[in-house]
């Protein structure tokens, strides 16, 4: 589709439009006045720049070093050039600097510097008077504006959002149809103080208004008439200070009352203990998003429950509040009403959160994020009849409130649960993820109150927790770190289970299937185990997982691959991997071990092994990838070759295999040679390095690859000199 646009624009445009592509057609009309390019070089005939009107770049999404080989010289002598230019855009270029001459553009409507390294604007900027577009966003070296800026008065829009810039040039207030500023800068003692701002009556939008610790007078806050300014939606008040003075930035804050048509509204790093009373009047009824961060000296809350329009809230770092009193509520039947996202973060001495008396508090809430908050222990809001997501972490929380709607549970770091509640979501047929991390007093989830549908079940670092075997239908089952208690696993529980994933259960001895399970597990796709170092048996009669695509085992050391696995009869399984101490397997893999349709095969970390099994691997007429890393005793290939069909082979710390396999003078190369790509290194995997000066190996990236959906690891091959 974004084809045929620029096709339609190319035609419509005709020959005043061009398109300058390398590689392309270089010839330009001679009537062109809009010209854009993708290229490095700027080597457009020199006839064509004075009669342009319009020059863009076009920067390709693909290439992020595409302007790089051009030089502020390059521009310094073109930009003269431009005597009828209107609209230019250098946005990305690497430039430093600009000519002086860019002042004689007098046609000069839009300027883009945006994404460069220009350093300062040259004084000559000021005479672009017929300038209305400055666009300085992202310029990371840029400190200052120019002294002349007043001159611009037909500019209308001004970003520099990003730029790390001291203050705003004298006489700012003369800019008078400015419609947008992303940024108001006030300096310490040159430069235009907030009242500047007074005498721009025609801003839209966002405005930030940062550095306000620079407000000599606080009453000259109200200098920039806030109050005044119908079009201003969203505004950012920020000190950047780290001492306050706390009666001076409350009065300053008091006198930047905005106009009652604000949408957004932040505070940042404000040092009063109290906010003003205009924060939190229901005469804001547009108000739809505020965010207090940093206000550390205040010990209360404004009344933002009055708010009948608050929709998304957050309220982070504020050091010494203690409490959540019954004033963040207001005065008002209904606070809340149709608050949707509410989030506390980073709040080190919040201990309490007074619930309101009536029949709910919250009844549109979504989302409630409580996070780094250590010493809350409770008291929660008890009706939260819309909840659907609910995130706790680091907190002391013991007790969790009634949520029948909810669908995400995140709880990480809450040392002091120790059960959730069985009526928390009792009815709640809507759940679909529980995440659960960090733990480690918790000791309970009850069967009952989880629904008998689970998307996903995540536990992490919970070693008291015991699971129960009662029914469930869970997609996605995550243990890691986790159930110390826990010594068979029951798969006839999980009978819905999509992907498998165990890891650090020390006493977990066998996954087992009960004998009144008739049914195959038709839903399970994938199966991690790592780090269980006593599991040793699979279900009896096999897994019985005729869709299993991946299978991989990791540091389970007592867990030897068995044909009596049924493994070879599962026509799905394209991912095998064996990593880790199996002692005494000395030869891998047994005959009719692994399926025809293995397309990889990982062989990872297995110190008695000495030898690959050809009875194991002549059959595999599909396997594509074959990966070796860290077997000290490898030392046999099979003398018949391994599998026509490898594309790609690694063999990597492999002390006695890896010299039989080397370029042209191995024992082993004849039976190699074959294979597309190969990587032959005596270092591990991890620690290769992307080298492709080499004439015959192939450089690993370490990479996924999807197999109906699943990312599994493993390795992207290239060869010597292929491209990445």
């Amino acid at each position: 589709m974004h084809d045929l646009i620029s096709d339609l624009a190319q035609y419509v445009g005709g020959e005043f439009f061009h398109f300058f592509e390398e590689g392309g057609d270089q010839k330009i009309p001679d009537k062109v006045r809009h010209l854009s390019f993708s290229k490095d070089k700027l080597d457009v005939p020199k006839r064509y720049l004075s009669q342009v009107w319009t020059f863009l770049p076009f920067k390709d999404s693909n290439s992020s070093r595409q302007f790089d080989s051009l030089t502020d010289n390059d521009f310094n002598s073109v930009i003269p050039m431009f005597e009828r230019i209107r609209v230019l855009s250098l946005s990305s270029y690497p430039i430093s600097t600009l000519p002086s001459t860019i002042g004689n553009l007098k046609h000069l409507r839009y300027l883009n510097l945006s994404y460069t390294r220009i350093q300062e604007l040259p004084s000559s900027t000021g005479c672009l008077y017929n300038l209305q577009v400055l666009l300085l966003a992202h310029c990371d070296c840029l400190t200052s504006l120019p002294k002349d800026l007043e001159n611009l008065t037909d500019l209308h829009h001004l970003d520099v959002t990003g730029a790390p810039l001291v203050e705003m040039p004298p006489n700012f207030g003369r800019l008078k149809l400015l419609r947008h500023l992303t940024t108001f800068i006030v300096g310490k003692s040159t430069g235009s103080r907030i009242s500047e701002l007074g005498a721009l009556s025609q801003l839209h939008g966002l405005l930030s208004i940062v550095n306000l610790q620079n407000v000599i007078d606080a009453t000259e806050a109200s200098g920039a008439n806030l109050m005044m300014k119908t079009f201003i939606d969203e505004l950012v008040f920020e000190w950047t200070n780290d001492v306050h003075n706390l009666s001076k930035e409350a009065i300053v804050l008091y006198n930047l009352q905005p106009h009652k048509n604000l949408k957004r509204l932040e505070i940042e790093n404000y040092g009063g203990r109290t906010f003003p009373e205009w924060l939190g009047n229901p005469l804001f009824s547009n108000l739809v998003s505020v965010q207090l961060i940093g206000c550390i000296s205040c010990l209360t809350l404004p009344p933002l429950g009055q708010l009948n329009s608050l929709k998304t809230l957050l309220i982070a770092k504020m050091t010494w509040l203690e409490r959540v009193g019954l004033e963040f509520y207001g005065n008002t039947n209904s606070p809340f009403r149709v608050l949707e996202v509410l989030t506390f973060k980073d709040m080190h001495r919040w201990k309490e959160w007074l619930q309101i008396d009536i029949e709910e508090c919250f009844p549109s809430l979504e989302e409630l994020h409580i996070q780094n908050c250590p010493k809350l222990t409770g008291n929660l809001p008890q009706r939260l009849s819309s909840l659907n997501k609910l995130v706790i972490a680091k907190c002391s929380i013991n007790s969790l409130p009634r949520v029948p709607m909810l669908r995400e549970l995140e709880l990480f770091d809450c040392d002091e649960l120790m059960s959730l509640p069985t009526e928390m979501m009792q009815g709640n047929e809507h759940i679909s993820k529980v995440s659960i991390y960090n733990c480690s007093s918790l000791k309970y989830v009850p069967a009952l109150g989880l629904p008998i549908r689970l998307e996903s079940l995540y536990i992490g670092k919970c070693r008291n927790l015991k699971l129960y075997p009662e029914e469930h239908m869970i997609e996605h089952l995550h243990l890691e770190d986790s159930c110390d208690s826990l010594i068979i696993l029951s798969l006839s529980s999980f009978s819905w289970l999509r992907h498998l994933h165990i890891q650090g259960c020390p006493n977990l001895g066998s996954l087992s299937i009960s004998n009144e399970f008739t049914e195959e597990l038709y839903h399970l796709e994938k199966i991690q185990l790592k780090d269980c170092p006593n599991l040793v048996f699979f279900p009896y009669g096999g897994l019985r997982t005729p869709n299993l695509q991946v299978l991989s085992i990791s540091n389970c050391k007592k867990l030897a691959p068995q044909k009596e696995w049924g493994l070879h009869e599962m026509l799905s399984l394209s991912y095998f991997g064996i990593e880790g101490e199996l002692t005494g397997l000395e030869s891998f893999p047994d005959e009719g071990l692994l399926p025809a349709c293995l397309t990889d095969l990982h062989i990872m970390g297995l110190e008695d092994l000495t030898s690959l099994n050809h009875d194991g691997l002549q059959h595999l007429v599909a396997l594509k990838n074959l990966v070796i890393e860290g077997c000290s005793m490898l030392e046999f290939l099979p003398s018949q070759g391994l599998p026509g069909s490898l594309s790609n082979l690694i063999i990597a710390d492999c002390p006695l295999l890896v010299p039989l396999c080397q370029f042209e003078t191995g024992a082993y190369w004849p039976l190699i040679a074959h294979i597309p790509n190969k990587d032959i290194k005596k270092h591990k995997i991890n620690d290769l390095q992307l080298d492709c000066s080499n004439n015959e190996p192939l450089c690993p990236v370490r990479t996924e690859f999807f197999l109906g959906g699943l990312a599994i690891p493993c390795r992207a091959f290239l060869c010597s000199g292929e491209k990445l």
